[in-house]
């Protein structure tokens, strides 16, 4: 069975019943290939994902091939903070501690103006965001954890611009 954007324009209620009716064929052995902009729609639903750009392949795999196991914090610093600055302080902060424990981790300033910090360890990664924030006098107005999704490969993959 082929599918393209399925859930597209669907509420809430909709999009879900959707969802499940095609859980249950797939369940039933029915193959689907399914095409969607809803990366969202794409992790629940695939067994196999195929990012696609401009006509080419950039990545296919699991979804918790592509995802991986990294974790994803979003910091919030309080209005007036220096962004650039901090951003490049919070990536100091991690790199002093980074070894076999923390792995590789990257801090960038977000669209919307916070830190996004991506790393393996989620509670090595806290101990660094509030050390750094304390010592380097910054006020948080909130910190987040979650998990890489696969709107996060397909932003890393294609750009986080507009084109």
């Amino acid at each position: 069975m082929f599918l393209d954007e399925p859930s597209a324009g669907l509420d809430p209620q909709a999009r879900h019943a959707v969802w499940t009716l095609i859980s249950e064929l797939r369940s039933g052995g029915t193959t689907i290939v399914l095409t969607t902009h809803q990366m969202s729609e794409a992790e629940t639903l695939a067994d196999h994902v195929v990012i696609v750009d401009h006509g080419a392949v950039l990545a296919a795999g699991t979804v918790a091939g592509l995802v991986g196991d990294s974790a994803t914090m979003t910091v919030t610093p309080a209005p007036g903070t220096d962004l650039a600055e901090a951003c490049a302080g919070l990536q100091a902060a991690i790199g002093q501690r980074q070894g076999a424990v923390m792995g590789s981790s990257q801090v960038r300033v977000t669209p919307d103006r916070r830190l996004e910090v991506v790393g393996a360890d989620v509670t090595a990664l806290l101990g660094s965001i509030t050390g750094w924030a304390q010592s380097a006098g910054v006020t948080l107005t909130s910190v987040t954890t979650g998990r890489r999704s696969l709107e996060d490969v397909f932003l890393d993959l294609t750009g986080r611009t507009l084109r």
